[in-house]
């Protein structure tokens, strides 16, 4: 993608900076979720950040919980907030996953992706989750879409200029994200079987109204 830098220090340091100062909202949707993944099995949330999502997971009963992240100081966070859980970082490669094939009976994506603006990295990941899931394991994803709201327009607008991709954008903190079209996250999971797909308003990180969704899917084979 051009303009756009790899998944490396240049996003991690950014990352790094406001570990402490900005906290996560999105909604994860339990009632969906919990039939599909029993308690007791294996669950990764991928960009863990702090731990939330875990959490608020192992407040519900579920125990075999990993979370990994590439910014030491999120995984810094979470053992301060909550040293009961497994936060890992993410030293080597951070799109991929320390566990072995078809071992993990549930990965979480929740605001991940538009954090991983370079689509080759994307497939590379879904790729990667397809490696470590079971059959039938599940896949939680979500995200932002292509927005409407004026303000969020503007911002696509200055980001195309800057990187010739619609959608792509710099925030105020200087991290460069992307939104997408709910067809390009169908065609991402194309290996997957889609289960449920939800969306609603919400808002960044930072308080800027955003297009979400939620989504489940099961890897087929």
């Amino acid at each position: 993608m051009a303009g756009t830098p790899p998944l490396d220090t240049s996003q991690k340091d950014l990352w790094d900076e406001i570990a402490f100062e900005k906290d996560f909202h999105d909604t994860f949707y339990l009632a969906h979720f919990a039939p599909l993944v029993k308690s007791g099995e294996s669950i990764i949330d991928f960009g863990c950040g702090y731990g939330r999502v875990l959490q608020y997971l192992f407040e519900a009963g579920y125990s075999n919980l990993r979370g990994y992240d590439f910014s030491p100081e999120m995984i810094k966070r979470g053992k301060v907030l909550y040293p009961h859980l497994k936060l890992k970082l993410l030293e080597n490669d951070a799109l991929s996953i320390p566990v072995d094939d078809t071992s993990v009976d549930a990965v979480i994506l929740s605001t991940v992706l538009c954090c991983i603006p370079d689509i080759t990295h994307q497939k590379k990941l879904i790729s990667e989750i397809g490696r470590v899931l079971r059959p039938g394991g599940a896949l939680y994803i979500s995200d932002f879409l292509i927005s409407t709201d004026k303000k969020v327009l503007n911002k696509y607008e200055g980001g195309y200029e800057k990187f010739s991709e619609y959608g792509v954008y710099q925030t105020s903190d200087g991290m460069i994200v992307r939104h997408h079209e709910s067809s390009y996250i169908r065609a991402l999971t194309e290996n997957f079987l889609e289960l449920w797909w939800y969306e609603e308003a919400s808002e960044t990180m930072n308080g800027n109204p955003v297009h979400a969704f939620h989504s489940l899917f099961q890897k087929i084979s």
